[in-house]
């Protein structure tokens, strides 16, 4: 008896074992495969081809960044609604809203600890060579700009690689540990500036993201986690960066 329970949760993939003991909401975007392509290309090549203004002053640059987050939730909003969605069929604006943010405060600071210890033991200590080279006004700026950049990235390719992505692949796909799986390479795919292996580190966290996803049918969450993760990187938290 017992054996046959321990077989049947090992046949269970990770994604269907979430999906079902989440909260009881159901993940779709029903889209065509041709508009879900060029949905997709069109606000990748705006995520990531356009360039923003060569500004000096960190409160401009900020500014810009928040701008240019506003423009990309617009024009995706203009999308969903040519087909009658909302940001909701995509996982934003979701209710219980603080409940989720607890939850991926959670999640991120259990991943955060657990990529600072092992980098730490695999000689790469948080390092804050940068501060030396900035004065106090300065390093508060410049840390702001980070947690700026980390947030409008974040909520980007969160709505971009879970919302848009996955739940298209979930709606389209029966096996959703296979819809994950893509929407994962995907997102590690398009990070080719960051070498093989930072392809590979990026699509196991886009599979783990993923799993957040589907678990809670809530990118807030994902944003959370994908957010912190990235400001502590940048910070150095994690090691020296870029290495």
């Amino acid at each position: 008896m017992w054996l046959r329970r321990i077989i049947r949760w090992a046949r269970r993939s990770p994604a269907d074992w979430l999906y079902q003991h989440g909260p009881p909401a159901t993940l779709s975007l029903p889209l065509s495969w041709p508009l879900f392509i060029i949905g997709f290309i069109f606000l990748e090549a705006l995520y990531t081809q356009t360039p923003l203004l060569p500004l000096e002053s960190p409160p401009a640059r900020i500014i810009q960044l928040l701008v240019f987050l506003v423009l990309f939730l617009l024009l995706l909003t203009m999308i969903l609604r040519w087909q009658r969605l909302s940001l909701r069929a995509i996982g934003l604006l979701s209710p219980h809203w603080i409940r989720e943010v607890l939850v991926g405060l959670t999640v991120s600071i259990l991943l955060i600890l657990f990529v600072m210890i092992n980098n730490t033991i695999n000689g790469s200590p948080p390092w804050f060579g940068w501060a030396s080279t900035l004065s106090s006004s300065q390093r508060a700026w410049w840390i702001l700009e980070l947690a700026t950049r980390a947030i409008v990235a974040g909520i980007i390719e969160e709505a971009l690689f879970r919302g848009w992505v996955t739940t298209f692949l979930l709606t389209r796909l029966t096996r959703r540990e296979l819809a994950l799986w893509i929407s994962a390479v995907i997102f590690g795919l398009v990070h080719l500036d960051q070498g093989l292996k930072g392809i590979a580190i990026t699509t196991v966290f886009g599979y783990f993201y993923g799993l957040l996803y589907i678990w809670r049918k809530n990118l807030t969450p994902t944003i959370a986690v994908h957010t912190l993760y990235n400001f502590c990187l940048w910070l150095g938290l994690f090691g020296r960066f870029p290495p």
